[in-house]
């Protein structure tokens, strides 16, 4: 069970090393995930997503940007599709994410994007999600 809560965690840090880039934003992004996961919420991570659309070789992807259809990518790693952690990560994840999963800033966010500039935007819920994503990614 150790090994296995190890393996979780390194595939947790694989998901915030591709969807955030500051170390502080890789703290709050790693709470929240851990939230989601709480709360059987399916993680929505677009980084996973790419990753299945790309069969597994992220770093080479052209296709980076996700369409709606995307989001319906029948793989394991569609977090947006299947609930709880993909089979394994996604990336080789550097010591700020891997600090992130083992001391996550708490906070009262559930949900973030990134913007095109590398920002993290986190909102608390769903519906202000929406309205940021509007605005920034329109």
């Amino acid at each position: 069970e150790k090994e296995e809560r190890k393996y979780d965690a390194l595939i947790l840090a694989s998901l915030i090393e591709k969807e955030v880039i500051l170390p502080e934003e890789k703290l709050i992004v790693s709470d929240i995930l851990k939230k989601r996961l709480e709360k059987d919420m399916k993680l929505e991570v677009d980084a996973s997503v790419v990753y299945a659309k790309c069969d597994g070789y992220y770093y080479f992807c052209k296709e980076r940007d996700l369409g709606g259809k995307d989001l319906f990518i029948d793989s394991p790693y569609n977090t947006y599709r299947f609930k709880g952690l993909p089979p394994s990560p996604i990336s080789n994840p550097g010591i700020d994410s891997l600090r992130a999963v083992a001391n996550p800033t708490k906070n009262e966010f559930y949900f973030y994007f990134t913007t095109k500039e590398g920002k993290a935007i986190f909102s608390k819920t769903k519906e202000e999600h929406q309205k940021k994503v509007n605005i920034f990614l329109k």
